[in-house]
């Protein structure tokens, strides 16, 4: 980790082969970002690509003239969601931590939100909410995952307070060191990271958020699902 002083907020955002017009979409949703949370934040972001297939180098690079406090981080192995924003929360050293995906799918004050109840209420974890209309949103593989990872979670971990994936959360430092602790590498990491979450007893918030509406959704591929199926059970055996 870095030994300078720490940012205020990190955000971390994993990416995984993007479309063609992902990098000024990208650029426009960091200026909206840093217009809302305002100019008196010391805010790093952390871009990790994990794995893609497609060459996104020339992009990032044009990205970081534009934007010196982002740091990139090149996988060469597609490892999962988990493994890769582990990686970028490795990379950068802040007061707090932000991740969601690098397309931004909730409104872009839900982040400035997660933020705010971060820093003002002293909580360890926020974790956001999705709301009716995300859900209708989502195609149908996606859809089938988040609702088999709430009964899952109800079923099995004995809790269904928590809407483990809606992708977007915030952490402090002690939530950090429970997060590193995480060994699953797919989507259902964040299960796992709740799940810890709450055994050790950390403080956690919600943050109700909506759904961006220029987000374009992709949906799950079958080896994907059956990714996220063996780490459910892994979950069942190793996370109590």
């Amino acid at each position: 980790m870095n030994c300078t002083t720490p940012n205020d907020l990190a955000i971390i955002l994993p990416i995984y082969n993007p479309h063609k017009t992902w990098a000024v979409e990208l650029k426009c949703n960091l200026d909206g970002l840093v217009n809302i949370l305002g100019t008196d934040h010391n805010i790093a972001f952390v871009l990790v690509n994990d794995g893609s297939s497609v060459d996104i180098s020339n992009e990032v690079k044009t990205l970081q003239l534009i934007f010196s406090n982002l740091t990139y981080i090149d996988s060469k192995e597609n490892l999962g969601k988990g493994n890769a924003i582990r990686a970028g929360l490795k990379e950068v050293d802040a007061n707090y931590y932000v991740y969601t995906d690098w397309d931004f799918p909730f409104e872009m004050n839900s982040v400035s939100n997660v933020f705010k109840v971060l820093k003002n209420e002293g909580v360890d974890l926020v974790v956001a909410e999705r709301c009716s209309k995300y859900y209708k949103a989502l195609p149908a593989k996606r859809k089938m995952i988040s609702m088999s990872v709430k009964m899952f979670s109800f079923l099995f971990l004995g809790f269904n307070k928590y809407d483990t994936q809606a992708g977007l959360k915030g952490l402090s430092k002690k939530a950090l060191s429970t997060i590193l602790k995480t060994k699953i590498d797919s989507f259902i990491f964040e299960l796992e990271f709740v799940k810890l979450a709450i055994k050790n007893n950390l403080s956690i918030a919600t943050v109700c958020v909506d759904i961006n509406p220029k987000i374009q959704f992709t949906n799950f591929t079958n080896q994907v699902l059956k990714k996220e199926i063996v780490a459910l059970v892994k979950m069942l055996f190793h996370v109590r």
